[in-house]
């Protein structure tokens, strides 16, 4: 009985150990410690152009649709400009209600520094998406590309996209 006794406590200690190092430890993904760059080479002549739209399958794209989403995004470019000007033109706007919760300045900083960096990224992906949709506009208008077979490949699934298909054929 006194050994039986024993070996269940030694079994208990064992698991209980176990789920303690599981929980304790640090978990090995998923976690980001940096920022990392994003590495865009900006096409500069029209080919290069239009192989980048390609790449971003913009060719798949109706006219419509391009212009919707540019729309959109010189849009969200003026809102991620203003979130980067405030951020950049007043530290301490960003930095004070930190300073309130009683942080300590160098996890304010570092929290500062992230958040430009991340306004900055965010400003830049944008751009980058408004000039590629604006440059497969522009190919399109000087009758650079011509990409009436790339769309008749797709599958409409709006009513819109049935009539524009229509029109093409």
């Amino acid at each position: 009985m006194r050994k039986s006794r024993i070996i269940y406590i030694i079994i208990f200690l064992i698991v209980l150990g176990g789920i303690f190092f599981y929980f304790k430890k640090e978990p090995s993904f998923g976690v980001i410690s940096e920022f990392q760059e994003i590495s865009w080479v900006r096409p500069t002549t029209d080919d290069q152009w239009k192989e980048d739209v390609k790449n971003e399958q913009l060719n798949y794209r109706f006219d419509f649709q391009l212009e919707e989403m540019r729309a959109n995004l010189a849009e969200k470019i003026v809102k991620h400009k203003d979130d980067l000007d405030r951020l950049v033109e007043c530290p301490d706007c960003y930095k004070y209600p930190l300073q309130k919760e009683g942080l300590k300045t160098a996890e304010i900083d570092q929290r500062y520094t992230e958040q430009v960096a991340q306004a900055r990224e965010e400003y830049e992906r944008v751009g980058r998406s408004l000039e590629r949709i604006e440059n497969e506009q522009r190919l399109r208008q000087q009758g650079k590309v011509e990409r009436i077979q790339d769309i008749l490949k797709i599958q409409p699934s709006t009513d819109r996209e049935r009539e524009e298909l229509k029109k093409l054929k």
